[in-house]
């Protein structure tokens, strides 16, 4: 079974460094496409250290050649299924490479947070409707719930592109989207530009307690999902 953590060109390993479970990481060469690899008996299980190895793995390589990060979970049978699997994609991870090579990922999302007092923020109030009540009532209530949290979202993302707006022109591609905690920006960002990024993120989120800055991160946002087990 073959664990794929990367497609780059001109990888280099950094001395000592190992992938999931322990195991030997190799370069496999793919046409004109190194994929980074470890070897295992059986699939790896998904949990918390082999999620954190594989990225320590991803951000290692990354630091060291050009490089389309991809996501855990990615698995080939064989040698031969994964050069197969990347010849079919070759043109997009190419295109890939090109635009996410030497670049990392910044995320700015927004939250909310608890007021000095420790009072959760105003929101609307929520309405209590029973299933057994009339049908077209119910979803009347239903449907005014769900414009409600509509509208909160755009309000939220309106503000967040208000606050950050700014830091576009710092990055070579920006990315909107609704994550797991509100809305998120995503940022493309040279390596070389990442010191002058972060210096005006700083300054973009200083006495801003809602928003809250990841990364630098391998742009796993912004590379290609061309390659399935």
């Amino acid at each position: 079974m073959i664990h794929l953590y990367a497609l780059a060109r001109g990888s280099i390993l950094p001395s000592g460094l190992v992938g999931v479970e322990g195991a030997e990481l190799e370069i496999v060469p793919c046409g004109a496409i190194d994929a980074v690899v470890s070897g295992h008996a059986r699939p790896p299980p998904t949990d918390r250290a082999n999620a954190l190895r594989h990225a320590t793995v991803v951000a290692a390589v990354a630091e060291r050649a050009q490089v389309v990060p991809v996501r855990y979970g990615v698995q080939h049978h064989d040698r031969a299924s994964l050069q197969g699997a990347v010849a079919a994609a070759e043109t997009e991870l190419l295109r890939s490479l090109r635009r996410v090579g030497g670049h990392v990922e910044f995320v700015i999302r927004h939250e909310r947070v608890a007021s000095p007092a420790g009072r959760q923020p105003d929101r609307a109030p929520e309405v209590s409707v029973s299933e057994d009540q009339p049908g077209r009532r119910y979803l009347e209530h239903r449907l005014a719930e769900q414009r409600r949290a509509r509208h909160a979202e755009q309000v939220a993302t309106a503000e967040l592109r208000a606050l950050t707006g700014p830091l576009d022109r710092k990055a070579d591609v920006v990315l909107e989207r609704s994550g797991p905690h509100g809305p998120e920006r995503c940022y493309l960002v040279e390596r070389e530009a990442l010191a002058v990024f972060t210096a005006a993120a700083s300054s973009c989120l200083r006495d801003r307690e809602e928003l809250v800055l990841g990364g630098p991160w391998p742009p796993y946002t912004f590379a290609t999902e061309e390659l399935g087990t």
